[in-house]
């Protein structure tokens, strides 16, 4: 199997929490630092490699690459600080309430008081209905260019709005929003409830909004568990968990909130997910899922890397199969009840003549 999850895992789990996670005895080879270039993680490596002195064990081809990344992240930082103290002011001036979303937040309250880089990613803003083709005006004068009018089943599924990106920084994209998870979803989330809870986004963007710390953990797990494009991504794991612990959410307050809307399982799954992977502890009063046994665990562990370098190396990974495995491996009565659930989709994999994928259902785990 390869090391490549293992040892990125282990490097970033002692940048979060170097009193809980020792340093790792290797330098991470190659293929980890490909890992962790493809999930946006190469300048988080490169900060705690240096802070380790193991920097410079790394071969010349590597560290030259690594300091490229460095740069290029500390521009694109700057560049979305730039367009997001823009926005705040043209929003504000227009009297049009705005939430950031996602990568903004995380930037502003982990990020930056650190002095880690975030790096490439996409501004999400969250407005109410009615604002939506004003703010895309306002948007448009702030230098902003379409991305291209894409299927309409995109505006469907995906964003209500146009996406947008800055002819200076491609990478930078802008995503304007009135909701916050994809449709369709079985959850009832109180968007009129975040909007009323939300806080300002930092003493800098006091005029653009964010949503509460337990909005925002929610929301952050939301999108990892239900949106195909995140999962299988490092990334917003280490974030989701890093934000808990900064902020140092209540787990009993968080998973009441999470009930309200439907959400719990969602929010266990991925919290529990993400320390299980990096080894550190999250929010204290959540529901567990981990079945007795260390065993368990840790086969769990090696298949879910196996899976996260699937992603790496072909680019894909059903988001199915990070849930099955997770709901099968932490919540299945036995080893008997284990095996027969894994079995399942093997007779329904169309790759192996199967009808198609299925999900875990709530029937499978009780008694």
């Amino acid at each position: 199997m390869n090391r490549a999850p293992h040892q990125l895992l282990q490097w970033i789990a002692h940048l979060l929490a170097p009193e809980e996670a020792s340093c790792p005895l290797l330098a991470p080879g190659a293929p980890a630092l490909e890992m962790a270039n493809d999930n946006g993680m190469l300048p988080l490596l490169y900060r705690v490699l240096k802070d380790e002195g193991v920097f410079d064990d790394l071969p010349p081809l590597l560290k030259l690459r690594m300091r490229e990344a460095q740069e290029l992240t500390a521009a694109f930082d700057l560049t979305a600080e730039d367009a997001i103290r823009r926005l705040a002011e043209k929003f504000a001036g227009a009297s049009i309430p705005v939430i950031a979303l996602n990568g903004t937040v995380l930037r502003s309250l982990i990020y930056e008081p650190r002095g880690w880089l975030r790096g490439p990613g996409e501004l999400d803003l969250l407005l109410g209905r009615a604002a939506m083709e004003e703010a895309e005006q306002l948007v448009d004068a702030c230098g902003f260019v379409r991305l291209g009018k894409l299927p309409p089943e995109y505006y469907l599924n995906h964003h209500r709005a146009e996406p947008r990106y800055l002819p200076n920084c491609p990478a930078l994209r802008l995503n304007l929003h009135w909701d916050l998870v994809r449709p369709p979803h079985p959850f009832h989330l109180d968007l009129d409830g975040m909007w009323t809870r939300s806080l300002p986004l930092s003493p800098r963007y006091v005029k653009m909004r964010r949503l509460d710390d337990y909005d925002q953990l929610i929301h952050s797990c939301l999108r990892i568990d239900h949106d195909e494009n995140y999962a299988g991504m490092i990334r917003p794991l280490m974030e989701a968990l890093a934000f808990a612990r900064r902020q140092k959410v209540d787990g009993h307050t968080l998973s009441a909130r999470a009930r309200e809307m439907g959400v719990q399982s969602e929010l266990s799954r991925v919290l529990r997910t993400a320390s299980l992977l990096l080894g550190l502890q999250g929010p204290a009063g959540l529901p567990k899922l981990v079945g007795p046994g260390r065993l368990r665990s840790r086969i769990w562990r090696g298949l879910v890397e196996r899976t996260l370098w699937q992603r790496r190396s072909s680019g894909v990974v059903p988001i199915w199969y990070l849930n099955y495995a997770t709901e099968v491996f932490l919540r299945a009565r036995s080893w008997v009840h284990v095996l027969t659930l894994l079995a399942r989709p093997v007779f329904v994999n169309p790759r192996l003549g199967g009808r198609g994928f299925v999900h875990p259902r709530r029937e499978d785990f009780r008694g």
